[in-house]
């Protein structure tokens, strides 16, 4: 259910607001910018706007040692060895949440040396928005990482990662965002 908290959605927003216990003059300061929060939902309410319908991705723990089938030891799920979990040949998973009605996929972690084009390209396919986190990589994993190695002064390997992240799929042919 798609919910208005401003204008012609005013009875339905009443009922959000007794769903979560509140009167409408007690309206929580984080809710004043028009954005809901529920569960894996992220909706922006402006009028006009398309809702964000969100699942976050992250499919597997990896509590076996390899060979452990579709064992990914990273956080990057966007990487060409997590392709059998959202792949349209293989599990489908992006199938999946397109069917569920999302209509953006949230991801956390990307390693800069792999390759993002496919799940870029699926996404797309499916008819997904991708929302991806800046990793952990330049903070903690990377070999000349920030934490270790400038102090916390995390500028130049930040820089150094997203640069790696747009050659390697977050721009298309033509230089643009996927």
């Amino acid at each position: 259910a798609v919910l208005n908290l401003t204008g012609k959605g005013a009875a339905q927003t009443n009922s959000v607001w007794m769903v979560l216990g509140l009167s409408q003059r007690r309206q929580p300061p984080w809710l004043i910018p028009r954005v809901l929060l529920l569960g894996f939902f992220l909706g922006t309410v402006s009028e006009g706007k398309d809702i964000i319908k969100g699942i976050s991705y992250g499919p597997i723990p990896c509590m076996h040692p390899p060979p452990a089938p579709l064992c990914i030891h990273q956080d990057d799920f966007m990487a060409a060895e997590a392709k059998p979990l959202w792949g349209s040949r293989f599990r489908g998973d992006l199938e999946v949440m397109k069917l569920l009605g999302a209509n953006h996929v949230r991801l956390y972690g990307n390693n800069p040396a792999n390759t993002h084009s496919n799940f870029f390209e699926e996404a797309r396919a499916q008819g997904l928005q991708v929302i991806v986190g800046t990793s952990d990589w330049p903070y903690t994993q990377s070999p000349d990482n920030c934490m270790y190695h400038s102090d916390y002064d995390c500028y130049e390997q930040v820089k150094a990662s997203y640069t790696e992240n747009l050659k390697k799929g977050f721009l298309n042919q033509e230089g643009q965002y996927h």
